[in-house]
Parts: structure tokens; sequence; C-alpha cells
């Protein structure tokens, strides 16, 4: 009897915590729909899910109570992130291949503006405290801040860490060095008349460079990193 009992027992909790498939949405349709989908968000405010994806151009709204696609929202291409502001209860979706973020009305899903951003937007974070979104830009190594008040503005900082380069000795002999606040990438030499000199290819904060070979006079230094340039003047004795 005892070992009746305790069967049950196990039966029953086994019952009570399983977990089970219990539909499946098909996103793309005859009509319309998101094709590889792979990001999504909640909105708390009207219990829907947002799922946006890698082609379509657009993103879903499904009814988080019947698992029905209630709205199709037109979006940018290639869409990475979604992120749901619930002060203003919006949905902000990042499209990567348009360089833009569609910013959606969560009580009409509807588009209400799209904010040119960076290079391959890929990230979402928001501040509820000052109700800003920052955007991670993949292709242009920056953040933009997206604000929202009593509309939307958009500030974009063009870097997270200014490119400054010092050149020593200068004027210099036989060798100078470059000290960067980027790795150098490249380094090219020109005379007044604009002629290429000299090309140099490394990656270093503080590349030595020899003039052997170079007159004396001045020079342009054109000092390239993974996606800046800066040119300096140059004095060889």
């Amino acid at each position: 009897m005892i070992k009746k009992i305790a069967l049950v027992i196990i039966g029953l909790c086994t019952i009570l915590s399983a977990q089970w498939l219990e539909t499946t949405i098909y996103v793309p349709d005859s009509l319309f729909g998101v094709l590889y989908p792979r990001v999504f968000t909640y909105n708390a405010n009207n219990n829907t899910i947002y799922v946006g994806g890698e082609a379509g151009d657009c993103v879903i709204a499904i009814d988080g109570q019947t698992n029905q696609k209630i709205a199709r929202i037109p979006a940018g291409s290639n869409i990475y992130v979604l992120c749901w502001n619930s002060t203003n209860n919006k949905v902000y979706c990042a499209n990567y291949e348009s360089d833009d973020v569609s910013v959606i009305d969560g009580a009409t899903n509807q588009v209400i503006t799209r904010i040119q951003v960076g290079d391959e937007p890929c990230a979402f974070v928001w501040n509820s405290i000052q109700n800003r979104t920052y955007v991670a830009n993949k292709g242009s190594s920056t953040i933009s801040v997206i604000r929202d008040v009593t509309g939307i503005e958009e500030y974009f900082l063009p870097d997270v860490k200014p490119f400054t380069s010092e050149i020593y000795p200068n004027p210099a002999k036989s060798f100078f060095v470059i000290r960067s606040s980027f790795p150098v990438k490249e380094i090219e030499i020109f005379d007044v008349s604009g002629k290429l000199i000299k090309e140099i290819n490394f990656s270093t904060k503080e590349p030595k460079i020899s003039l052997n070979g170079i007159k004396s006079g001045v020079y342009l230094l054109k000092i390239k990193t993974e996606n800046k340039e800066l040119t300096k003047k140059l004095i060889i004795k």
C-alpha cells in the first residue's frame, strides 16, 4: 500500500511540473511574414510578442493570449534586435542593413518614425531613468543615443574615444615615432606636391618608422586606423 501511494505522488509531481509544446506559429505565410526569425521583445502593456528576422523587412506582432498574428509592421532590412520601452510603450527595431532604427507605437503597432544611426546597428539597451535607448553600431564603431521626451530626438556620438596622434621627434632625422589613441594600420608619407614617398603597413599604438632614403624637407603624414584617418605635418632635417 505504501509503495502504491509513493507511485501516485511521484506521478502527480511529474504531471504538475511537465513542459510541452503547445503550438507552432508559422511567421511566413502566403500573404506576409518574417523569414529566418531570430529576435524577440515582449510588450507587457498589451501582452504582445514582437518578432523580427533576417529577411522579410517587417516585424510581426503576436497576441500573447491567442498566439495569433495580429499585425505586420514594415521595418528596414535585416532586423537584428528589438527592444521595448515600457515608459512610452514603444518598440525599437534595429535594421542592420538599412543603418537605421524603426520606432513602433506599442498601442497601435504602427511605425512612428525611422531614425538614421551608425553603420550596422546590432544591439540595444534602454535607460529607464533618462528614457534613452543606446544603439551599438558595429560597422562604424559608434554608439547612437535615442532620446524620447516629447518626440524623437537622435544624438549621434561619432567617437566614444577621440582619435588623437602625436609625432616625435618632429623635426625628425633618422626616424620618428607615432603615439596614437587607436592601433595604427597604415602610414603614408607624401611630399608637398602630393607624391607618395613611402607606405608602411602594421598594427601598433607606437610604431617606429625609419626615414632612411628620404630627403630633408616638409612632408604630409597620413595616419590610418581601422576606420579613421588623420593627416599631420612632418619635418625632416
